[in-house]
């Protein structure tokens, strides 16, 4: 790269001080590559402004952009070389050393003490991971909510360091990262971009746009302070803060820890902070009243304006085929479905008693109504295709199935905040990190909300057998209520399959090989059923007041490898969850249901075979039978075993990769976060 720029840029050693000299034709240059040439070559107090204004000018330009002391210009000397020998690299120093001129560095200047960061986003969720990562720092932390407010703040005071998320609405963020550098005043601030789990591509893009360094969420506050800190070194700069030093605040004592509620001490504390909605109050007695009709609803709906607004404005949307314009609730009813707005009023009614702020890092409250939702049309779906007369409570069941981790969220937030960080350090689901810390889980903190509300038993059951429906438990239910809980249990996995939300984790995994999970064969999931589910999802979402779904993370646009999935299993389940994750994701996949009956792409030698094996001890087998097939083992391969495997092993751990296995070859044990599944295809790749 300094080849290419030392034909477009020239930097030279003056008597009073470093000349810049840019060449007439430089479209190819960027200011961040000027930037970072001339910082490569740690010229001390550069004028970035002056940089700025020879960049932008037309032509060629010619500036001084970092004047010497008189006392430290270099004196004429026999052995000094011609005042304006071009800069490259080493050849600096060289002619430093010549000069006898004693630069400051980097390393022997005292850093200079950050008392400013400012963080462009929408929610104040990073200016508190930042305070709780540096606490007690003598830092000013200012929140600007969109660009506007953003350049005003700059002109108020140039921060230290600049934080902006990858996505900020309808702004393109790499544009905002572009602009940050361009401007005078912040050409030299360090710019930290943030998100979740982004495509590579995008990741790149937004480098070339001029940020400094990216974040990937969720991440603790070790990680986070340690990446905060590496990049103000970079400029030479540090928060002073002796509790940033010790890792953040000082050491707390057992008695300043947070202690951790019993589930009845928790329900106690719901109860007497949280009152039960008057409308939700009328919706449920209106469920359990099989005299009641559409007049009832309407007088429970009326009782709240704002539900009522929004129930009129549903109602009128293209969605229902709207024609003339509803004007009263009845009619909305009516036209919407007395079962269908009974439930889409439970449920706003609910999620209006949550705070929509974030409160604990890796835990996103929108991302988690976002996946609620997108389970609770799955699960409607699913019941309306087996022609269940339940389609209505497996909505609500789907909608609520993970009430309990909003309430540990909101309720009991220090220690919920470190579960999900060690459930996110761990890669494993959070009911795991639950059971570990606590003597209860979400799944027991939900159906004692449900029941606390006097919802009905079955979605009680729904909610608290959701990660177990096959189980069996001292406490007896119905068939068909059982039948809810299978369905949302299919629609949770499906969710997090099509990557829609997020329940706190991102893990996957196949259905298990269960004779009820059989029984559920006749659900499918085809093309119509996505264009349906997308369709009442943007609906609904509107409606409930969960505000627009978030880009999805489909890798799309990176060259991608085709996955040739073999599942022996997967006759034995309705479908396939992986499969429908890498189609969602952008992958091309191909299936089998054996290892030595596979059809390769044609014409297409960039494929990674990803194969299920239902036991650890049939591995070796099942490559024989590949290799028989392909006519040699493949290179890129990725094997996936079971959940069942962990229970072999102490802290369910998955087992050790067999010798069978190449150093090169991956294996993965059910549940794997996306994450993991996505650099093991890349690996094998």
């Amino acid at each position: 790269m300094a080849d290419s720029l030392s034909q477009l840029v020239r930097i030279s050693l003056e008597p009073a001080g470093y000349l810049l000299e840019l060449a007439e034709e430089r479209a190819n240059l960027t200011l961040k590559a000027l930037c970072d040439y001339i910082g490569n070559l740690r010229i001390p107090q550069v004028d970035l402004q002056a940089v700025t204004r020879a960049f932008n000018e037309k032509g060629g330009a010619s500036v001084l952009i970092a004047p010497l002391p008189t006392s430290q210009a270099p004196a004429p000397a026999r052995s000094q070389p011609r005042s304006s020998q071009v800069l490259h690299g080493d050849s600096l120093q060289r002619q430093q050393r010549v000069v006898r001129w004693n630069k400051p560095s980097l390393r022997g200047r005292t850093k200079r003490e950050v008392d400013s960061i400012l963080i462009v986003d929408t929610s104040t969720m990073m200016v508190k991971m930042f305070q709780e990562a540096f606490e007690g720092a003598k830092v000013e932390t200012r929140y600007a909510s969109q660009p506007r407010v953003f350049f005003e703040a700059i002109s108020e005071k140039v921060p230290d360091l600049i934080m902006v998320p990858s996505h900020l609405g309808k702004i393109d963020a790499c544009l905002l990262s572009a602009k940050i550098r361009l401007d005078p005043r912040t050409v030299g601030t360090p710019v930290i971009m943030y998100s979740r789990p982004r495509p590579r591509y995008e990741i790149v893009q937004a480098f070339d746009s001029g940020i400094t360094d990216y974040l990937v969420l969720p991440v603790d506050s070790p990680a986070f302070r340690k990446k905060v800190v590496r990049v103000l070194a970079q400029v030479n700069k540090m928060i002073s803060s002796e509790a940033s030093k010790q890792g953040g605040g000082a050491k707390k004592t057992p008695a300043d820890r947070p202690t951790i509620p019993t589930l009845e001490a928790l329900v106690r504390k719901v109860k007497d902070i949280l009152a039960v909605p008057h409308i939700l109050d009328r919706i449920l007695k209106i469920s359990e009243d099989s005299s009641a009709g559409a007049k009832e609803l309407a007088q429970a709906i009326r009782s709240d304006a704002a539900t009522t607004a929004t129930t009129l404005k549903k109602a009128n949307t293209v969605f229902y085929g709207a024609g003339a314009q509803v004007r009263e609730v009845q009619q909305a009813i009516v036209r919407i479905g007395f079962g269908e707005i009974r439930c889409l009023v439970l449920g706003m009614s609910v999620i209006k008693q949550f705070s929509k702020e974030q409160q604990s890092n890796g835990f996103d409250r929108h991302d988690f109504w976002r996946h609620s939702l997108a389970t609770a049309i799955l699960a409607k779906c699913f019941a309306q295709k087996l022609r269940l007369p339940s389609a209505e409570e497996a909505f609500v069941g789907g909608l609520l199935h993970d009430l309990g981790k909003i309430v540990l969220d909101e309720y009991c937030n220090p220690p919920f905040r470190s579960i999900v960080m060690e459930a996110i350090n761990q890669m494993e689901p959070i009911l795991w990190a639950e059971k570990r810390r606590l003597s209860y889980s979400h799944i027991d903190v939900g159906a004692a909300m449900l029941k606390l509300w006097k919802f009905p038993q079955e979605l009680q059951v729904v909610v608290g057998r959701h990660h177990t429906p096959e189980a069996q438990t001292r406490e007896t239910a119905k068939e068909k209520d059982l039948m809810l809980a299978r369905l949302v249990y299919v629609a949770n996995i499906m969710a997090k399959a099509l990557g829609i939300g997020s329940g706190g984790d991102l893990s996957i995994a196949e259905l298990p090989a269960s004779p009820w999970v059989h029984n559920l064969s006749r659900l499918s999931f085809d093309e119509d059923c996505m264009g349906q589910f997308q369709k009442e999802l943007a609906e609904i979402s509107d409606f409930l007041g969960i505000g627009p779904l978030s880009d999805s993370v489909s890798r799309t646009g990176e060259d991608l490898p085709t996955v040739v999935y073999i599942d022996p299993t997967h006759a034995s389940r309705p479908f396939s969850i992986i499969g429908i994750h890498l189609r969602a994701m952008g992958y091309e996949v191909h299936q089998a249901l054996a290892p030595d009956n596979i059809l390769l792409p044609a014409d297409d030698k960039n494929f990674v075979t990803c194969l299920r094996v239902d036991h650890y001890d049939k591995i070796e087998q099942a490559m024989d039978k590949l290799a028989a097939s392909l006519g040699e083992r493949p290179q890129r391969l990725v094997v996936i075993l079971p959940e069942e495997e962990r229970k072999n092993t102490a802290d369910r751990r998955p087992p050790a990769k067999p010798a069978s296995l190449a150093d090169h070859h991956t294996m993965l044990c059910e549940p794997f976060t996306v994450e993991q599944l996505h650099n093991a295809l890349e690996a094998g790749s």
